[in-house]
Formats: structure tokens, C-alpha cells, sequence
């Protein structure tokens, strides 16, 4: 779309501005990663320009040069979502569920502990209620998750009446382990995409983080799926400094199975803070090249994305903490949601606000840097890797 055909413009709510001397960094902190290095006075005056009550005018009376630049660049602000319509708005589109909180793991990388926590099941009438209230306000995508959703003793009843009700995406996330013939034709029937947690690359690796035996249980869990038909399946790996330098071994793995690769951070909390020490996560970044430099900051939880717990709490996220209550399932259907929204843990961080590299080195997930941000040992540790790296990349310092 043409930026200088839309009737107006401002500054996204969720720009990211970073300051270096006289020159600044700017992105959309919720995007793709895309950013812009331009001097700090030209970014004011393109906020002059903006303002403006017809900043085409304006821009069309410049000297030529001066003209296109300006074109291009205020194109370039629009393309990478800094620049948006007046009209701009986050509307929610997807909606997950957790449906219990009990699990037949123990992972190590486990950032709610599932398992070891008090066993809650979300009431299946509350379920129903969030469905329909899905398919009412046009949300894109319901993801059941828990703990084991497959534990969850409604989850056969609650996936056949999502299908009848919703007529979005319906996402699955599963360590397969519980998996049986009856399910899995349900789960066919119903589910559009299915996410496994694998996290390592061998069997050796899964095991070790996952439990003795759990890679030959996954192996016969895929198969049975693959003999049912149900191909659109993802396995996930989080990232630690186990097996960061493995990747492409996972991706091999992933090839083997037939599934595809996601990658993912570790989320210093649950029983992934309690394995810290031989987890950690903060190798991966001696690995950032220019090329993947990535200025999202963070996701959309709490914006585009909501999440209900197993005991009917509306949370911008099940894997933030529990001080991020918005509201209850009653509030979320009838509109009455309350809660305060966070936007960028980096930026609730005093130490961390004026830093010019913090849109970088902060995570996509929320609840990573919620870990990271509030734990002062965590932060300091990570920062002494990861800033180095980046203010070398970005600014050339050092």
C-alpha cells in the first residue's frame, strides 16, 4: 500500500525508538523484526511531517532529492509498521486454553513446573462458553494447551464441540506421549495443526530433558498420526546451551519424522529456573549475525493473543505470571475485561530503559522477559553476553 495515499498517519503504539548519539534504531517492537538506522534529527522531522494536516502537500513541495527521500522514507516507516493509519487497532485473533495443569513429565525446561503443581481441570462448560464466544467475535485460531492436554478428561468432548462451534484454526500442544487409537481419530477430525515438544535432536538428548524412554514413545505417537493421515504437525526444540550448536540435527530429526522445525527461548521460570545452571540459554547469542538481527521485542499476548487458565482466569499469557490476571471468563464474554495490560518488559526495567540495544536483546516471548527482567541475577548474567554482541553488530562499538 502507497503511505502517501492514506489520509493519515501516525506513530504505531508499538514503535521502538533506540538512541546512539545523534542517530536512532526504530521498528515496530510486535512485528517481523525489520528496523531502520536514520539520523535522530530526520526522525523528528518526519513526526513534524505527520502532524501535519497534509503532509502530502508538504512533502510534494521539496526540491526533488529532498522530495524522494522523504517519499522513500516514510514509505519504508509504513512498510515496517512504524508508520500506520489513523484507524489502527489490535483486534484479538487467537485464543489459548489450558485445559489442566497435570502432566506425566517432569521436563527440566518445564517453565510452569507442570506436573508438580496442584492438579486443575477447567470446567468443559466453560470451555463451551469460550468457544462460542470465539466463533461470535471472529478469532482466528483457539489453542488447547495445559500442562498434558491429552490428561485433560474432557479434551475428546471439548475438541469435537470446538469443531462443530468454531470455525477457525484449532491448534493442539502435546508431548503425544498419551496418545491413544480412540483419540487420535477424534483428533483428526478436529484439530487443524498439532505442536509436539520434542526439545533435543537424538535420543539421547530428548530423554534427558524429557524423561528415560519418552523419544521411542514419540516415535510410535508419530507414526500412529502419520497412519491416520494427520500431517500438519510441528515439533518444537528450546534453546539451551545443551543443544543450541545442534540445530540442524533437530532439523534433521524434524525431516525424519516429517514434521515441521520450530525453535524456541527457554523461559527462566518453574522448574526451568530450578535447572538453570545446567540449562542457561545465554550461549545461543554468540551466535547473532547481522543478518538475524531481529528487533521484535516482544509477542502479542495481552493484545492479540489472550489465554485462560485451568481455573476460568483470563491471563494475557498461561505462561506469564499469575499477577497478570486481566479478568474472569464471565468478563472476557460479556466485554468487561479490567485488567491492566503490560506492553514491553524491557521497558518496565530502569536499568534497561535507555540502553541502545535493548529492542534487540530483548525476547519475543513475554514470559521469557518477564523471567529475565525481574530476576536481576538472570538479567546481569545475559547482559554481560548478549549486549557486547549486539552493540558491535548495530552501533560498531567495541
Amino acid at each position: 500500500m502507497d503511505a502517501m495515499t492514506k489520509v493519515g498517519l501516525k506513530l504505531s503504539k508499538d514503535s521502538g525508538v533506540m538512541e546512539y548519539g545523534n542517530m536512532v534504531i526504530v521498528g515496530n517492537i510486535r512485528s517481523d523484526g525489520r528496523w531502520v538506522r536514520l539520523p535522530k534529527n530526520v526522525f523528528e522531522y518526519v513526526q513534524e511531517l505527520i502532524a501535519l494536516p497534509d503532509m502530502t502537500k508538504q512533502i510534494y513541495s521539496f526540491e526533488e532529492q529532498e522530495k524522494e527521500f522523504y517519499k522513500d522514507l516514510i514509505q519504508k516507516l509504513f512498510d515496517i509498521k512504524v508508520l500506520v493509519g489513523l484507524e489502527e487497532e489490535n483486534e484479538l485473533e487467537s485464543i489459548a486454553i489450558e485445559v489442566t495443569t497435570n502432566c506425566n513429565l517432569r521436563c527440566k525446561h518445564c517453565c510452569i513446573a507442570a506436573g508438580s503443581l496442584p492438579i486443575t481441570n477447567i470446567r468443559k462448560e466453560s470451555c463451551f462458553k469460550i468457544i462460542d464466544w470465539a466463533e461470535k467475535n471472529n478469532i482466528k485460531e483457539i489453542t488447547f494447551t495445559g500442562g498434558e492436554p491429552l490428561l485433560y478428561p474432557d479434551i475428546m468432548e471439548v475438541l469435537s464441540y470446538s469443531r462443530a462451534h468454531f470455525t477457525g484454526n484449532i491448534e493442539l500442544i502435546t508431548n503425544l506421549t498419551m496418545l491413544t487409537e480412540k483419540m487420535v481419530s477424534v483428533i483428526t477430525d478436529t484439530v487443524d495443526h498439532i505442536s509436539i515438544s520434542l526439545d533435543g535432536y537424538d535420543e539421547e538428548s530428548i530423554d534427558y530433558i524429557r524423561g528415560k524412554g519418552i523419544f521411542k514413545i514419540i516415535c510410535k505417537k508419530i507414526e500412529l498420526l502419520k497412519l491416520n493421515s494427520f500431517k500438519m504437525v510441528s515439533g518444537t526444540m528450546v534453546l539451551s546451551d545443551d543443544n543450541h550448536e545442534h540445530i540442524e540435527e533437530f532439523k534433521n530429526l524434524c525431516k525424519r519424522f516429517q514434521i515441521k522445525p520450530v525453535l524456541r527461548t527457554m523461559t527462566p521460570s518453574g522448574r526451568a529456573l530450578e535447572n538453570i545452571d545446567i540449562l542457561n540459554g545465554v550461549g545461543i547469542y554468540g551466535q547473532i549475525t547481522e543478518d538475524t538481527l531481529n528487533m521484535r521485542a516482544t509477542c502479542n499476548a495481552g493484545q492479540r493473543t489472550m489465554a485462560i487458565d485451568s481455573q476460568g482466569m483470563v491471563r494475557e499469557c498461561v505462561a506469564l505470571d499469575t499477577g497478570y490476571f486481566i479478568g474472569t471468563v464471565e468478563e472476557l464474554i460479556s466485554g468487561e475485561l479490567s485488567g491492566k495490560r503490560q506492553v514491553c518488559e524491557v521497558d518496565y526495567n530502569q536499568i534497561c530503559q535507555k540502553c541502545p540495544v535493548r529492542y534487540f536483546c530483548s525476547d519475543i516471548c513475554r514470559a521469557v522477559n518477564e523471567a529475565i527482567y525481574r530476576n536481576e541475577e538472570i538479567r546481569l548474567k545475559r547482559c554481560k553476553v548478549v549486549k557486547p554482541c549486539y552493540e558491535k553488530l548495530i552501533w560498531n562499538k567495541g
